[in-house]
């Protein structure tokens, strides 16, 4: 069995804690071993179907329990930004004509449960994500001239597709759509309830896909747990099975703050997508820790820049700053001109009559408004999800991911009442408060 060190020391990953610094010499490879669990963060699904998938979060979990016809090349020979693509459940393809393509699928392929993979299940993946009815993301890149590809089965392992006309990215088609068991959802999608299927509730027996793990367990609002593939059809050099790895477990992780403290916690193996500051943060404990941190420069990513926590908060202050403003705006009304006067003749100067006379007659509509603010503020789950995006998670949030995600109602409700208690004292306390203030003024 691999321990976390002993992984960490020979996998190498882009920007996470688990390469070589960058400069450091070229180390020797090591023979791989079977076995391990590794531990990384996620985010909390909405589902398991591969055909809606338009989301990040979705696509990281389930990209490693399903394949396409084609992928790009990977390794230290592929030049990067190449996107040279190579066959995946496709053997080879050929292009007869500027319209057609035809795909030799490889044999022996099965999927996660052991059912055969043919061409009858890329023909079913096709007609699902091309049907209007199943509502698809992926239909757009099927639909060339508001006409759609006609996918033919030719023979078991041969599958012919025609576009209306050529398409110069016509092939970045087949390395993006996951291929689905027909075995499984055709029953469901003939009796038109094809959106109950692979939900979050799903058995993990009745989900099955091509890629190199499959669902093993899934605990909502905390982890899901994949197991390795024992159909997968790759092997390495030697003819051993792959992968390597028993099960790949994602955390369900909040922010970036919150990943890189589980790492540190040693809760997960690899930390990536860092900002500037937990980077160094990481640097400084890399030696004594005996961490490995490769510095692959800037990124493309750009999401930063606006889903985030900080975003999350202007936003809330511009949406409720009214409902502050104006309470304060009514009590400072209601102060009379000749407190303000009196309290000048007496000699007071400006700051003296604003700390003395003011503030405390203002301070009821100040506790109310901010009593406003905090109510609208810690219930609020729509802000944080529109500007915050995975950074973006409030208290809220947490609650409506409970029951309209996870559907885990028990848990959103004992949220909801804690969420509840806190608002109930938070009033009570500006209410107390309010009134002995007004009783002082």
């Amino acid at each position: 069995m691999l321990t976390r060190r002993e992984f960490l020391a020979a996998t190498t990953a882009a920007a996470a804690i688990a390469g070589a610094p960058a400069g450091a010499p070229a180390q020797t490879p090591q023979a791989p071993k079977r076995g391990g669990t590794l531990s990384i963060r996620a985010w909390d699904p909405p589902h398991f179907d591969q055909s809606m998938v338009h989301a990040y979060k979705t696509h990281v979990v389930i990209s490693f329990t399903h394949s396409r016809l084609l992928k790009h090349r990977a390794g230290p020979t592929v030049r990067p930004g190449s996107l040279v693509l190579e066959g995946d459940l496709a053997e080879s393809w050929t292009q007869p004509t500027d319209t057609t393509y035809v795909f030799k699928l490889r044999r022996g392929v099965r999927f996660s449960d052991g059912h055969p993979f043919d061409a009858d299940d890329v023909v079913f993946s096709f007609t699902l994500y091309l049907d209007e009815a199943v509502n698809s993301p992926q239909r757009d890149l099927l639909i060339i001239d508001d006409k759609p590809l006609v996918v033919t089965k030719l023979d078991q392992y041969t599958v012919r597709f025609t576009l209306p006309r050529p398409y110069a990215a016509a092939e970045r088609i087949f390395d993006g759509l996951a291929m689905l068991p027909k075995h499984l959802l055709e029953k469901a999608y003939r009796e038109g309830k094809f959106a109950q299927t692979w939900q979050l509730n799903t058995p993990s027996s009745e989900i099955a896909g091509l890629g190199p793990f499959r669902v093993k367990e899934y605990a909502a609002g905390q982890r899901i747990v994949l197991e390795r593939n024992p159909y997968y059809w790759k092997v390495d050099r030697d003819s051993n099975r792959l992968p390597y790895l028993d099960e790949l477990v994602f955390l369900f992780v909040g922010s970036e703050d919150q990943q890189v403290m589980r790492f540190e916690a040693g809760e997960t193996d690899m930390v990536s997508r860092l900002s500037a500051e937990n980077y160094a943060l990481l640097s400084r404990e890399q030696s004594r820790q005996g961490w490995q941190l490769a510095d692959l420069g800037p990124s493309l990513e750009y999401n930063f820049l606006v889903f985030n926590l900080n975003a999350v908060l202007i936003t809330l202050a511009t949406i409720l700053l009214p409902f502050t403003i104006l309470p304060i705006f009514i009590a400072l009304e209601k102060i009379p001109a000749n407190l303000i006067e009196a309290s000048s003749d007496l000699g007071a100067g400006g700051l003296q009559t604003f700390w003395r006379v003011v503030l405390p007659l203002s301070l009821p509509g100040t506790v109310v408004g901010a009593s406003f603010t905090f109510v609208l503020a810690i219930g609020d789950f729509v802000t944080p999800e529109m500007v915050g995006g995975p950074n973006g998670f409030t208290f809220g949030r947490a609650v409506y991911s409970q029951f309209g995600l996870a559907y885990n109602w028990p848990f959103g409700a004992a949220l909801s009442v804690m969420l509840l208690a806190v608002v109930m004292v938070a009033i009570l306390a500006a209410g107390r408060l309010g009134r002995a203030e007004g009783a002082l003024s």
